[in-house]
């Protein structure tokens, strides 16, 4: 009964934060313009990067080693060791990342100020969230799951319903403000008698061998995410960023709700890897619930923009879109799936070469789809980049335990794909 009733907070939670961003993202695209859509679309990308840096993939750190921790009743020491550490990274991060700010940005200090702040908050966040799904803390996990997205959702929905004028840099202060609470859960769990404990160099380097392959396997999934929307404004300007990212993030809140999934999903796998038909038959309900996910997005899509549209785009321009952006879906349930293999082995040194070879290759077919095929090629560099990596996944380590159901996955990717090209058609026509 518990273990039901878990489930459905790990999921609703997140979905909470889901719902109000939805709300938020109508007026966000009615009241701004395409541009500066795209310029903060960009930002917000920044930070989505550089948490990669700062989190120094700590969560899955605790994720790997908690069921030992807890055994010798250790978990709260490791959490101290680990989160003084993470102050340690953060500050020389945002030294270097201040010192050389030129290299990185065509955006001002303040911007530059604010990216840097907001990542640290989110870096924090993340590790925390680890840390109390593996206690099943639900209650504590939801809170600090959903609070930070209903109140970042709450202040811009007040801020663009209040003023006629809107700039890039209130938007973001209104980020940083509701991520600023989780230093008070930070304070709280920085106690007087973990000051004296010492973190020898074995702490830090055991931490870094483990975290390297994790942080440079989260980094190249990041840079796919990112680099996208780099070649796009880089190429096209703001305005084609601008229009991609409202399809983009009607596909994102479908993988937000996967997200609230992996809370449950992940450490469900971690736990029962060796229980194959429970495995499958999670998947599989998962499988046909994003299907039918997408297929409710595409169908809600002309309704919603119907009324929110600042005049800029059309419903077939984010339709041409769209279709192909879900098929990613099917993907990164299969990458979500396999991904927890590394983890339960406890082994992810082929990351480095899995990882390594998909940067590359995508460096190069990434500038090519996206200078002569725009913004579709983006999305076919971000499908080809996850089909190369589950295959590399399947190759380095033993899969046998992750099943899936490939022949509903194949039928649903290709009702996508159809609905796509029936829109680019009707677009060019």
């Amino acid at each position: 009964m518990r273990k039901n009733y878990n489930k459905k907070l790990y999921i609703a939670t997140p979905l909470v934060n889901s719902i109000f961003s939805f709300l938020t993202f109508p007026l966000l695209i009615s009241k701004l313009s395409l541009e500066q859509f795209g310029q903060y679309s960009l930002i917000l990308t920044f930070i989505a990067v550089f948490i990669v840096f700062f989190g120094f993939s700590l969560n899955q750190v605790i994720n790997a080693n908690f069921q030992a921790w807890h055994l010798k009743r250790e978990e709260e020491t490791e959490l101290y060791k680990i989160l003084f550490f993470q102050i340690l990274i953060s500050i020389l991060l945002s030294c270097f990342i201040m010192s050389f700010s030129f290299l990185f940005f065509t955006f001002d200090t303040k911007i530059v100020f604010f990216i840097l702040i907001i990542t640290i908050s989110n870096s924090f966040m993340q590790t925390l969230l680890a840390y109390f799904r593996m206690q099943e803390k639900v209650v504590v996990f939801a809170f600090l799951t959903a609070f930070p997205g209903v109140l970042n959702s709450l202040l811009k929905i007040s801020y663009l319903y209040i003023e006629r004028e809107y700039t890039i840099q209130m938007l973001l202060f209104i980020d940083l403000l509701s991520t600023l609470f989780i230093y008070i859960f930070l304070i709280k769990h920085i106690k007087v008698q973990y000051l004296q404990i010492r973190i020898g160099k074995e702490f830090f380097i055991d931490k870094m061998k483990f975290a390297f392959p994790l942080i440079y396997n989260a980094l190249i999934r990041r840079f796919t995410y990112f680099y996208d929307k780099i070649l796009i404004s880089f190429l096209f300007g703001y305005k084609a960023l601008g229009l991609y990212m409202i399809a983009y993030h009607i596909y994102n809140y479908v993988h937000l709700i996967l997200s609230a999934y992996k809370n449950y999903w992940i450490p469900f796998i971690i736990k029962n890897h060796e229980d194959v038909k429970s495995i499958q038959r999670e998947n599989d309900q998962i499988i046909l619930l994003f299907f039918v996910l997408g297929v409710l997005s595409m169908l809600l899509l002309y309704p919603f923009l119907s009324f929110f549209n600042n005049g800029e785009f059309s419903y077939q321009d984010i339709m041409k879109l769209l279709p192909f952006l879900l098929v990613n879906i099917f993907f990164q349930i299969l990458f979500f799936g396999l991904g927890t293999i590394p983890l339960i082995q406890k082994n992810t040194k082929p990351l480095y070469k899995i990882n390594t070879i998909n940067v590359l290759m995508s460096l190069i077919y990434g500038l090519i789809f996206v200078y002569f095929f725009g913004t579709i090629g983006a999305i076919a560099m971000l499908i080809i980049n996850n089909l190369v990596t589950l295959y590399q996944l399947n190759r380095a380590y033993d899969t046998k335990n992750i099943k899936f159901s490939f022949i509903y996955i194949a039928l649903f990717i290709s009702i996508y794909i159809f609905i796509g090209v029936f829109f680019e058609n009707l677009h060019n026509s």
